[in-house]
């Protein structure tokens, strides 16, 4: 799958779209992204919050064009991952971002999670929903 090497966690990696990636799990949302139109940046930093996030340096996998946040949760089965991931939730709830966060099972059906920010969908590209 391109240009890959191996960290403690996950498979750092190259997408479609020149973003770099640290798990294959990210490549494979990235590259749908990309190819489908759904504008994003990488790793933006969540906003400072007192309690979740006093020091600003939580970043999440990526915004998108109206602000929303996407998170790839590919190791919910890891406590300490997982306990991250529930503050990122907790910190989205706490300062009104919109946060979507996919899993694993949701890869097949990215159309129905990440479709209305496509603007190949919106040209009839993805065959509707």
């Amino acid at each position: 799958i391109g240009e890959t090497w191996r960290p403690s966690f996950g498979t750092y990696c190259v997408a479609d779209d020149g973003h770099q990636c640290r798990s294959l799990f990210e490549k494979q949302i990235d590259d749908w992204m990309h190819a489908n139109g759904v504008e994003h940046e990488v790793e933006p930093l969540w906003p400072w919050h007192n309690g979740l996030n006093p020091d600003q340096g939580m970043r999440a996998d990526w915004s998108l064009r109206d602000g929303t946040y996407v998170e790839a949760a590919g190791m919910m089965s890891n406590r300490a991952y997982r306990t991250k991931m529930e503050r990122k939730v907790e910190l989205a709830e706490a300062t009104g971002l919109r946060l979507i966060v996919i899993e694993p099972g949701d890869l097949g059906e990215l159309g129905n999670v990440l479709g209305d920010f496509s603007t190949a969908e919106k040209k009839g590209g993805l065959g509707g929903r």
